[in-house]
């Protein structure tokens, strides 16, 4: 059939449209263009000259049909149909005209397709007999095509589809202008656009070195072929028998329907939009058919399916949902009639075959519900199908584990059970599934909160899990994580875990427990410093707004230079920043709050910090306060601030009391008597006197801090008294530290006072303490410390008269007196070297009850007798309530000398 001879083959319609890119070719001086309206490069023009002739030489009055060349341009930016015809009126025989159209790529490989084919013969048939450029109108429009019934038809679309890919050769075919047309349209892009056919040849033609696909060839043109290396079809008188089971679909689709599409046997869509779309993708989408259709009866033809999917990666929405169905389908039947070994081993294979076990939209919840609901149902045999069948390290894909986990969770309400059936899987299935269903994650890890057992079964399970496992199952549980027991399975979890699970934990802890598990602190912190996240941490903590939270933070800070500068820049809530300071001080030794001080900026105030609520943070501020190198100043202003809002119950003020009075007992503007007073007395009421005696005389007292702890003592309490007199040893050795050249005649009988009226409550450190006086003021005749001595002589004496070995043994000044001889010649030596009162002596060797030895010591001594008249003298002004009987004393004294004179 040829284009002048069947108007079926063109339609009845005139066609529309005009192409403007055409050329002639014909006979003049030798075959050469005519006429065109194109410009083609060399390369193309070339190609288009050579295939617009005869491929071969006619025999002398041969005649032949008009036909058609379809091929490529070497460029591919035209596509080009010709028709050529035999110019009978040529001088010479073998010449021919052809009309070549260049149809623009992009329209060749358009979904359009059809139409440009039809215009293209419109155009063909209006133009059949002109030979110059025009533009017809009036054409008919194509309807449909006559349906092929050749007997190669067959065997065509078999060389064609459904075997090795070859150029293709057929001899005396008839039609071969309506299969071209049929064949071209039916062909996906990819292919369309690189197919070359010729509808008569009379030898081999090829396009840039490349065979034609398909060339139609007469009979007479065979021996032409004799080196034809590709297909060849021969006319056969006997009925062609399909070698493919796909042999008629496609010679249906091809060569009968109208349009010819190929399209309805391609179910996945890979052809028509793929660029590397082939015949081998074509069979990939015919066996699909085919396994679809089985699919019903046979679930294991899904897994085929499933391979053709993987294998040839459809992008269409129709080959998705196809699938889906088909998978769908297939659980379906597996479910009702499977074994469980047969079902088990049939969803591993199914979801195996998926990357990752990503199933398709539509599939997951089919599949997930079925293994959900066996496992429920018989978990022990699902546990038996695994043993047999997973080897040492297999992983199940993810979809089945959390559905099979979720399984075991509904078969028993027995927490042990349920571990005891994860425990039995083979290798590290068991970890995974649990890792895999949050449903049985946060049942065990809350669990185990409550059961030690538990806790440590599931300790076990983990042993063998990866950290990609061990991971999952922190992301799926981390809301479980709320006591204190859980510390240990916490720490195990985050082991090389990555910092976007560690945050994601953070974040899940943080909103379960608000971060009041101290317990959790420190393996969350040490996670942040393996991963290097511990800014991330703090950021994520930071968005919680509770104590725990405060204490988290400050778990995270050390007292570098570089988290101090956070904590001052980073915190920007004034009433946080002091609760985080406060956990940092908490937390740290002494050593680590001075280098914190140390480290931190002129522009952060530790104590302005948390004075924003000293009251609360009191215990901070007092450590801050004793340890830093606070002047004097601020300890006044923040000391004795917070001692006025503390009461002495609470824990700040016994610690904050006492480095007040040790540091500023002796400035009177910073800490007033009255105030001095009021803090010791609070201390000694609540059990803490020997403490605040200690820091009112501390080693570093001054003059005037000795003289204003005097003051305090004579005015204040008796309980107050009565521990300092407890303590007299270490009072006076404090007090002598400084010197007694600063203080006053008030000063001395105040210390007096005390010496006297120790010996009730401490007599052992009233002999120390009066040694030590003794001596010093033996060593201070110049300073008017006669009541010192008044006080101490007695005391001294004693102990010495009376041979005590406890006060021999103390650490007395006075090593070298053997005897009582030398402290009465010491004590009157420096009486008269003194500008003591001298009935002093008297009233020391009265209250020694050693008057008679005194005096004579006094007497013998250089200017003694001279000493003791100013002993009468000094007595007749002495005021004291023993004034008559020191009168007494002296008298008899003097009486029995004057008596002893005489008799000498």
């Amino acid at each position: 059939m040829s284009p002048s001879q069947s108007p079926g083959f063109y339609g009845s319609d005139a066609a529309t449209r005009m192409y403007a890119r055409e050329q002639f070719h014909g006979y003049r001086n030798g075959h050469q263009l005519l006429q065109g309206n194109v410009e083609l490069i060399q390369q193309d023009q070339d190609t288009v000259d050579r295939l617009s002739d005869i491929s071969g030489q006619l025999r002398p009055g041969e005649e032949f049909a008009p036909y058609f060349t379809f091929y490529p341009l070497p460029s591919q930016t035209y596509y080009v149909v010709a028709l050529t015809r035999q110019d009978l009126a040529a001088p010479r025989a073998g010449c021919v005209r052809t009309h070549s159209l260049f149809v623009p790529m992009p329209e060749w490989t358009a979904p359009t397709v059809l139409q440009t084919l039809r215009d293209v013969v419109s155009h063909f048939q209006l133009s059949a007999d002109s030979n110059v450029l025009g533009h017809p109108s009036g054409a008919e429009e194509i309807r449909t095509w006559p349906r092929l019934e050749s007997p190669w038809s067959l065997e065509l679309v078999e060389a064609m589809f459904l075997e090795k890919r070859a150029p293709i050769a057929v001899f005396d075919a008839k039609d071969a202008d309506l299969a071209c047309f049929r064949l071209i349209a039916a062909l996906w892009p990819a292919l369309r656009k690189m197919f070359a056919v010729c509808t008569f040849s009379l030898g081999p033609r090829s396009v840039q070195g490349r065979p034609f696909d398909i060339v139609f060839a007469p009979k007479a043109a065979r021996s032409r072929f004799s080196d034809w290396s590709g297909r060849r079809i021969e006319p056969s008188s006997t009925p062609y028998r399909p070698r493919h089971r796909w042999s008629n679909a496609l010679a249906e689709a091809v060569f009968k329907d109208f349009p010819p599409n190929l399209d309805r046997l391609d179910e996945l869509g890979i052809l028509g939009g793929h660029q590397d779309a082939s015949e081998s993708r074509l069979r990939l989408s015919l066996f699909w058919r085919e396994l679809a259709d089985k699919s019903a009866e046979s679930p294991e033809a899904v897994l085929g399916l499933i391979d053709i999917y993987t294998t040839a990666h459809p992008t269409s929405l129709r080959a998705r949902e196809s699938l889906a169905n088909e998978i769908r389908v297939g659980v379906s039947t597996a479910r009702r009639s499977f074994s469980d070994s047969q079902f088990w081993q049939y969803l591993l294979a199914l979801t195996q075959k998926f990357e990752k076990g990503r199933l398709p939209k539509g599939t997951a919840s089919v599949v997930r519900a079925a293994a959900r609901a066996r496992a429920a149902n018989a978990p022990l045999a699902c546990v038996s199908a695994f043993q047999e069948s997973m080897t040492e390290g297999a992983t199940l894909p993810a979809p089945l584990a959390s559905a099979i986990g979720e399984g075991v969770s509904q078969a028993t309400e027995n927490d042990a059970e349920v571990l005891a059936t994860l425990s039995a899987f083979p290798g590290r299935i068991g970890s995974q599934i649990i890792s895999r269903s949050r449903v049985l994650a946060n049942r065990l890890v809350f669990a185990a909160g409550n059961d030690s057992e538990l806790l440590s079964g599931l300790h076990n399970l983990l042993q063998s899990a990866d950290s990609k496992t061990r991971q999952s199952l922190l992301l799926r549980s981390a809301l479980s994580f709320t006591r204190a027991s859980q510390a240990g399975l916490l720490d195990s979890l985050l082991r090389g875990t990555s910092s976007s699970t560690l945050l994601f934990a953070v974040q899940a802890i943080g909103n379960a427990t608000s971060f009041d598990v101290p317990q959790f602190d420190e393996p969350l912190v040490s996670a942040a410093h393996a991963t290097h996240s511990i800014l991330n941490l703090r950021k994520v903590v930071g968005l919680h707004e509770s104590e725990g939270a405060d204490r988290l933070l400050a778990t995270t800070l050390t007292i570098q230079s570089e988290d101090v500068r956070w904590l001052s820049q980073s915190i920007s809530e004034p009433q946080r920043k002091a609760r985080v300071l406060a956990e940092l001080i908490h937390v740290s030794s002494d050593h680590q709050i001075k280098q914190l001080v140390e480290n931190a900026s002129a522009d952060f105030d530790l104590l302005a910090t948390l004075a924003v609520d000293s009251l609360t943070y009191a215990l901070p501020m007092t450590r801050l306060l004793g340890l830093a190198s606070v002047s004097d100043e601020q300890l006044s202003s923040y000391g004795s601030s917070l001692l006025r809002q503390l009461s002495p119950e609470d824990t700040a003020y016994r610690p904050l009391a006492l480095h007040v009075i040790s540091r500023l007992q002796g400035n009177s503007e910073l800490l007033d008597d009255r105030a001095l007073l009021q803090t010791v007395e609070t201390l000694v009421a609540t059990g803490s006197g020997r403490e605040a005696i200690d820091s009112l005389f501390s080693g570093r007292t001054s003059d005037t801090a000795v003289s204003r702890a005097l003051y305090a003592y004579d005015l204040g309490s008796q309980r107050f008294k009565s521990q300092l007199h407890s303590r007299i040893d270490l009072v006076t050795g404090r007090i002598l530290q400084s010197g007694l050249a600063g203080l006053s005649k008030p000063d001395f009988r105040t210390i007096a006072e005390m010496l006297n009226r120790s010996g009730d409550s401490n007599r052992r450190g009233q002999a120390v303490a009066c040694g030590r006086v003794l001596d010093q003021c033996f060593a201070s005749p110049h300073l008017p410390v006669g009541d010192l001595v008044v006080a101490a002589f007695p005391i001294v004496y004693r102990e010495v008269r009376s041979g005590s070995p406890g006060f021999n043994l103390l650490d007395l000044l006075f090593t070298d007196w053997d005897h009582c001889k030398t402290i009465r010649r010491k004590l009157v030596e420096t009486y008269i070297r003194s500008a003591w009162p001298p009935v002093g002596v008297l009233i020391c060797a009265w209250r020694a009850h050693d008057v008679d030895r005194v005096l004579r010591s006094l007497q013998k001594a250089w200017r003694g007798r001279e000493y003791l008249k100013s002993i009468q003298e000094s007595l007749s002004q002495y005021e004291g309530p023993d004034k008559e009987l020191l009168s007494r004393a002296l008298r008899s004294f003097v009486a029995i000398e004057s008596i002893d004179a005489e008799d000498d």
